[in-house]
């Protein structure tokens, strides 16, 4: 299984919707259980400038990786300002909230795992705190002190991930050289890959298609893929997995069991 799609912006020059927990938010899911998704839940994400989304907490973890704009994002008694190639990782149960105090909007890419539960389910998975004063917010914000051990749940051009303190998805950065291919694999979780600069190319369940930014690739369970670049220019992506991959056997390359075959059978 696999689908391919691409962001539309649009969304985001539409009036946001007035709800009790937000002011200037909006948010699209672009992988989900409408494209086949069973784990993944990766949305687009706008703030308006003076927007905010009220503090809270969750049954799902959830990591946010900006994309423009500089984001006030709460997590526990800290709030961080954040711009654009900085992750942060909610981890389940964990307050956080947002708020946008720049002159112009906030964009992001943000990935929850389990699913989101339906609204019309018989019971909720997210527990809204009352609003928070954004000056508020701007008088408590500072730049992640990167480098300091203490720094918790905030990165950046680092993996999100097992070793980073996440327990059921990752969020990392990729880069693709020029001529580059990552040969033709398949593995137990499920991946989505958002083309942010660069051309690339790929054949998924034998299908073959080509990419370029803006473009969101959802590569299923044992779906056998490969991507490679072939321009004149390195290609830069953020990737996502989810359910988080095992610490053994991740990927299952076809040219190394094919070539075992081979040899099994006396070939070369």
């Amino acid at each position: 299984m696999h689908h391919i799609s691409r962001i539309d912006w649009s969304f985001a020059s539409e009036p946001g919707q007035p709800v009790d927990f937000a002011s200037g938010l909006h948010r699209v899911r672009i992988i989900g259980p409408e494209h086949g998704a069973v784990h993944t839940d990766l949305y687009v994400g706008a703030l308006d400038p003076r927007g905010w989304l009220a503090p809270h907490v969750h049954s799902y973890e959830e990591c946010l990786h900006v994309l423009e704009g500089e984001l006030l994002v709460r997590v526990d008694a800290r709030v961080h300002r954040l711009v654009p190639g900085d992750r942060v990782l909610f981890p389940v149960g964990v307050r956080h909230g947002l708020g946008n105090a720049g002159g112009t909007q906030a964009r992001w890419i943000s990935l929850n795992s389990p699913i989101k539960r339906d609204p019309s389910t018989s019971w909720p998975d997210t527990f809204y705190d009352p609003p928070e004063d954004l000056d508020a917010m701007v008088d408590a914000a500072s730049s992640p002190p990167f480098g300091d051990p203490t720094l918790r749940d905030v990165g950046r051009d680092i993996p999100i991930d097992r070793a980073f303190g996440a327990d059921l998805l990752t969020m990392s950065g990729v880069a693709w050289g020029m001529r580059e291919d990552t040969g033709a694999h398949d593995h137990p979780y499920e991946e989505a890959i958002v083309i942010l600069e660069g051309d690339v190319f790929s054949e998924i369940d034998g299908e073959r298609g080509s990419h370029g930014p803006g473009d969101v690739v959802l590569v299923g369970v044992g779906s056998v893929h490969r991507f490679w670049s072939d321009g004149d220019r390195p290609v830069r992506s953020l990737r996502t997995q989810a359910p988080q991959p095992p610490a053994r056997h991740a990927v299952r390359s076809a040219d190394t069991w094919q070539t075992h075959d081979r040899q099994r059978s006396g070939g070369r």
